[in-house]
């Protein structure tokens, strides 16, 4: 199976380092698996890399699962023809926070058929599930074997 993380830029920050982290334990559990992570700005040391980097531009045409961790990556992803389903990871509710954007612009990301979605809480599963689809799992902290568990799901 092909799975690809899309991740512009990887600085060292918690966040990144946690997305690095659970990459790495996803190769472990899923030896056989081809995962990539597709990034133009990697700014962090990881002593344990057991994933490939190709440059994002290589992420339009991958035949694969697509993860995405921002709403501003995957409102660019969503018009790729490759992945054949595309995971967006979200820590918190941009679309709650960000009342200057268009609606259309939130539509587009959050109810397309090629996009499934990953929330951080209850509370964030309830709202999205009220204002755009269900999300299909709740992953309090990212964990390989929380996406390991998505990937079996789909």
């Amino acid at each position: 199976m092909n799975i690809g993380f899309l991740c512009p830029e990887i600085n060292q920050n918690q966040i990144d380092h946690d997305i690095l982290q659970a990459i790495n334990g996803l190769c472990e559990n899923r030896p056989l698996d081809n995962i990539v992570l597709f990034n133009n700005n990697y700014n962090t040391v990881d002593a344990n890399k057991k994933y490939y980097i190709l440059p994002m531009s290589h992420s339009k045409y991958f035949k694969g699962i697509l993860f995405v961790f921002d709403t501003e990556t995957a409102s660019m992803s969503i018009a790729f023809p490759g992945p054949t389903k595309q995971i967006l990871v979200l820590k918190h509710l941009e679309w709650a926070n960000k009342h200057d954007l268009p609606y259309t612009l939130w539509y587009n990301i959050y109810m397309n058929s090629n996009l499934e979605i990953i929330v951080s809480n209850q509370q964030d599963y309830d709202l999205t599930t009220i204002c755009w689809k269900q999300p299909i799992a709740i992953n309090t902290s990212l964990t390989a074997k929380g996406l390991d568990d998505v990937i079996r799901q789909l």
